[in-house]
């Protein structure tokens, strides 16, 4: 009796510190590929958006000429729309990206200037 108590006291805790290695072998890791082109893709729409936004917000509070932002904006949307291109979406999906983007838009406007009408995109 004493000797299988023994072997409880080592099993045991041995099963549950080799645990998460035999479950982490079946799962994979590397799903997801960062350097994949989609995921650039991704990183590229991101950041044009980003930029968008913060033209929005800068143009808004006046910290940005009309000039300034025109620029910035018209760089944006063609990163913009250079990424969609590039990412061969059906009419579906590039409705669904344009229409996230005009809510970003959108909310950003209406946070920095609440009683003005919005002009359109």
């Amino acid at each position: 009796m004493l000797v299988l108590i023994g072997l409880l006291l080592a099993i045991v805790p041995a099963l549950f510190i080799l645990w998460p290695f035999v479950v982490g072998l079946r799962r994979d890791e590397f799903d997801y590929d960062e350097g994949a082109p989609q995921a650039d893709l991704m990183r590229r729409w991101d950041a044009a958006v980003s930029g968008l936004a913060s033209a929005e917000l800068d143009h808004g509070l006046g910290n940005m000429t009309d000039s300034d932002y025109s620029t910035v904006r018209g760089r944006m949307m063609s990163e913009a729309a250079s990424v969609m291109r590039d990412m061969e979406l059906t009419a579906d999906e590039e409705d669904l990206m344009l229409s996230a983007l005009r809510e970003e838009v959108r909310s950003v406007r209406a946070r920095v200037q609440p009683q003005q009408e919005e002009p359109a995109l």
